[in-house]
């Protein structure tokens, strides 16, 4: 077994066929930052979805975690060699929809609201946003007083508040997208119309049916960040801000094709475009959404969740993410929460991977991490070790943290 980090060289190295979906050639990018950040805008570029991934990659947190995204990325795809099976989502339009596709796009975009997360909401622009949110009400009337009855409170919705912040997103749940995409040429577009399912299902016959959470739990907790930690809450932003880019990136590529196409399904730059692809974007999207929701820990946070109308994610019971249910999903939990850069210095990084090897068992659930004693002992590998332990209690898995040296549970 190979250190994390000569695991994650060899894959860039010698595993292309694992995750080079558009086989084309790509720098090294664990060098620093800015070879992460390369990395990133070559690979959404390469899939002609370069509107989708703007961003400020001058921002230092974004810096960071392009490539804290990297590890995550390259962690991943061990982990799914580790499980060996071949993950695809059936297509009604053609090819399947590979898992290196639906990789590259969900983790390295995973992260993509830390920008808005790291810039702290003032008291004064939340009392704006109180304000402005009760004279929508005051004008909406009818519609407040049918939410009203509905749920028993007020639940403003995210694409209001991004209205009120300037932020040219909306919710990839929310009907203002569709609106968007009609807009810009696809008013024939209906699932209906076209036959398409409206669940994902992957080649093993697995279906995915619902959103992980309701819209109405992501807007409670959105809500709830913003007024706990004022904060607005990167999972959601991000997977908001990504499926906006992508619908424009849609768009954009449909105006500039040479000669009339078909809206539904054409063909620019020798790369497939189609509308079933939305349906991939959500699923993407809400993975990215729901990945930093977080069940109550302590008394205080239940307090805080039931005042928010968030009484679903007060118990964890049977409530597991397991790769059974959802794959994709279950796989970006567990390579970000064990990707170990993010809580030390980026600029450490190899130092940092080569204190650590990790394997993992599909059929008995284990995911073994052995680790050196000088950076277990360390205040960055202690809070490592407290932090995957923990995982057994939202993860279908079983975690053993072992000595390097000893071969000893930790």
């Amino acid at each position: 077994m190979q250190t994390l980090w000569d695991e994650c060289k060899n894959c860039f190295n010698e595993g292309s066929d694992l995750w080079n979906y558009y086989n084309i050639s790509f720098g090294n990018p664990f060098g620093n930052n800015q070879a992460s950040i390369n990395f990133i805008k070559d690979f959404f570029k390469a899939g002609g979805k370069e509107i989708a991934i703007e961003m400020d990659w001058m921002d230092t947190e974004v810096k960071r975690r392009s490539t804290h995204s990297i590890y995550v990325y390259f962690l991943g795809l061990l982990l799914y060699r580790a499980i060996g099976e071949k993950l695809e989502i059936k297509s009604e339009y053609g090819a399947n929809y590979d898992f290196s596709y639906l990789w590259y796009i969900v983790c390295l975009a995973h992260d993509y609201g830390y920008e808005y997360e790291v810039k702290q909401i003032s008291e004064i622009e939340l009392d704006s946003w109180c304000r402005y949110y009760l004279n929508y009400l005051e004008n909406n009337i009818k519609s407040a007083n049918c939410e009203l009855k509905r749920f028993g409170l007020f639940r403003p919705n995210r694409d209001l508040f991004y209205k009120f912040m300037g932020f040219d997103i909306t919710g990839y749940d929310t009907c203002e997208t569709t609106r968007m995409l009609m807009m810009n040429g696809g008013n024939q577009y209906t699932r209906k119309q076209l036959g398409l399912s409206e669940y994902i299902e992957y080649t093993n016959g697995l279906k995915v049916r619902s959103s992980i959470y309701t819209k109405e739990i992501k807007n409670q907790y959105f809500q709830y960040r913003l007024y706990r930690f004022n904060c607005i809450d990167h999972g959601i932003i991000g997977a908001d801000k990504l499926y906006n880019g992508l619908v424009k990136n849609y768009c954009s590529k449909f105006k500039q094709c040479q000669e009339p196409v078909d809206f539904n399904n054409f063909v620019f730059n020798n790369l497939h475009f189609c509308v079933e692809q939305f349906k991939i974007f959500r699923y993407i999207s809400d993975c990215i959404a729901s990945h930093n929701i977080w069940y109550a820990s302590d008394i205080s946070s239940k307090r805080f969740y039931i005042n928010f109308g968030l009484n679903s994610l007060l118990y964890k019971k049977n409530r597991k993410i397991s790769y059974e249910k959802n794959p994709l999903f279950f796989l970006l939990c567990l390579a970000d929460s064990l990707e170990p850069v993010k809580r030390g210095n980026e600029s450490d990084a190899q130092q940092i991977l080569e204190q650590i090897k990790i394997d993992y068992c599909q059929i008995s659930k284990i995911v073994k991490i052995i680790i050196r004693s000088n950076w277990s002992n360390s205040e960055c590998g202690k809070q490592y070790i407290r932090n995957v332990k923990g995982l057994t209690t939202w993860l279908d898995i079983k975690i053993e943290c072992i000595n390097w040296e000893t071969g000893a549970v930790i």
